[in-house]
């Protein structure tokens, strides 16, 4: 069966992040995200319908504030009660899922993304895993979470730790 790269990419196989459709979706999500981090000072029920619009799945009650970046946008499903402090990066080539009331400080990165395998031209193709964050996890200010990790809940993360898979 054939598949295109957005399915390669959803579905944890090696992609090329230079196709025209996964270009032509990260170039919305551009255009998303400054709509969204034009809303600074905005109470976070009235970012509610931007999110929405983008994520995969937002519970009620999510605060994301700006400024907040992400690849793609639609691999995000955030739970009830989550709080998305300022400066998060989230690399979602991949999913990346969020239970409910989980707290994320700033300058966290979740990056679903790695390199991938090279191709018999020489090009880098990438490679995401998904990302799995329980519930009520506190991730600490500056935090990384790598591709294919799975974060139980109730887990705290310091700030500065890397977490990785394994």
């Amino acid at each position: 069966m054939f598949m295109n790269e957005r399915q390669k990419m959803l579905s944890g196989q090696p992609f090329d992040p230079s196709d025209p459709e996964l270009v032509a979706d990260r170039i919305a999500n551009e255009r998303w995200l400054a709509r969204l981090n034009a809303t600074l000072g905005w109470p976070p029920d009235a970012r509610r319908d931007l999110l929405i619009e983008r994520f995969d799945h937002v519970g009620a009650g999510v605060d994301v504030a700006p400024p907040f970046t992400c690849t793609y946008g639609y691999n995000i499903e955030v739970g009830a009660g989550v709080t998305i402090q300022s400066g998060v990066l989230m690399q979602d080539a991949c999913r990346i899922e969020i239970g409910e009331r989980t707290q994320i400080g700033p300058g966290v990165i979740i990056a679903s993304l790695t390199a991938g395998p090279l191709t018999a031209s020489g090009q880098r193709l990438h490679l995401g895993h998904p990302i799995a964050i329980g519930r009520d996890v506190w991730i600490g200010a500056g935090a990384r979470i790598l591709a294919g990790s799975v974060v139980p809940d109730g887990t705290e993360i310091a700030p500065g730790s890397i977490v990785s898979p394994g």
